[in-house]
C-alpha cells in the first residue's frame, strides 16, 4: 500500500499532428509538448454520429511523490477507521434489536 503508484495527468494543451508535417515540424511539435510537461501523446479515432474524427491528447505519467503516497495512505486509513466504526455501531444496534426479542 505504501508503494508509489503511477499517475496519469491529462494536460490541457492544444496540438494538431493530423495534417501533413515534415519530420522537423513534427519533432518541433513534440519538443513543445515535452517542454510543457507531456511524457506521452495519445492519438485515437473517435466516431460521433457517423462522423469520424481524430482525438489527440497529451498527458504526463509519473510516480507519486512520497508526500502523495503518505496522503493516500492516511486517507485510506481514515476511511477504514470510519467504516469500522460504522460497522461496529451497526452491529451494536442489531444486537440490541434482536436480543430484546
Amino acid at each position: 500500500m505504501n508503494t508509489p503508484r503511477l499517475l496519469r495527468q491529462d494536460l490541457d494543451i492544444y496540438f494538431d499532428i493530423t495534417d501533413g508535417y515534415s519530420i522537423k515540424e513534427l519533432r518541433d511539435k513534440l519538443d513543445y509538448l515535452e517542454s510543457q510537461g507531456a511524457t506521452h501523446v495519445e492519438i485515437t479515432k473517435e466516431d460521433y454520429y457517423g462522423d469520424t474524427t481524430i482525438a489527440q491528447r497529451a498527458y504526463c505519467e509519473r510516480l507519486e511523490t512520497a508526500d502523495e503516497v503518505d496522503a493516500r495512505v492516511t486517507a485510506a486509513s481514515a476511511r477504514e477507521a470510519q467504516r469500522r466504526d460504522y460497522e461496529l455501531r451497526l452491529l451494536e444496534d442489531l444486537k440490541k434489536k434482536y436480543e430484546s426479542q
